[in-house]
């Protein structure tokens, strides 16, 4: 993915990361809730390097990263992360906070994940699902490795669906959005998307 999806040396990149403090946003989102529900471990699905995480470990949180992508992984390692080769599949033990950041497009069969996540979360747990909002439609938010697009309503009604309620939902990065959720025992209103797809097109 790295290699077709950013140009030149992606390492460098990583650094550069890690220097400008990318994916500080994410803990600017999550750090209040996790204080307020004095959660202590985060874990990362698709943490690539790390840059999202080395803001909570910072803080004194325990964190956990999976990724495909071994020579991101090597680096993190060298900021003194703990990060492991794997996804969903290979997470062991139950956790307070889940990150999927530009990840959940991806996913080849998005109900089940989410469902399977759900059963690594603690009670108060929390997961931050950030992506592309397709209601900035462009090229920027094309690409063949996605799976799935997501408006705001239909990223809600999906996650309600595998068992989450959204509690904070806001934009990312201008074209981007991201929504933060806990478990719920909630039902979906069946008639939420009926005028999903005129809203899109307009």
């Amino acid at each position: 993915f790295r290699e077709i999806y950013d140009a030149g040396n992606y390492i460098e990149q990583a650094s550069g990361r890690f220097k400008k403090g990318q994916g500080k946003q994410i803990a600017d989102a999550l750090l209040p809730l996790i204080r307020e529900r004095s959660l202590t471990n985060v874990l990362e699905i698709g943490c690539a390097d790390g840059c999202n995480l080395v803001h909570f470990s910072r803080e004194g949180y325990q964190v956990i990263g999976y990724d495909y992508g071994p020579k991101l992984l090597e680096f993190g390692k060298t900021q003194g992360l703990d990060l492991r080769k794997g996804s969903i599949q290979n997470v062991e033990g139950k956790y307070d906070a889940v990150i999927l950041n530009h990840v959940a497009q991806h996913f080849t069969d998005f109900l089940g994940n989410m469902r399977e996540l759900s059963q690594h979360l603690n009670p108060k747990g929390l997961v931050y699902v950030g992506l592309q909002n397709i209601e900035n439609y462009g090229g920027a938010q094309l690409a063949n490795v996605h799976v799935y697009y997501f408006s705001p309503r239909t990223l809600k009604y999906y996650m309600q669906i595998c068992g989450y309620k959204l509690i904070d939902f806001g934009p990312d990065r201008k074209i981007h959005m991201y929504g933060i959720f806990e478990k719920s025992n909630e039902t979906e209103n069946p008639n939420a998307l009926k005028d999903e797809f005129n809203q899109i097109l307009q």
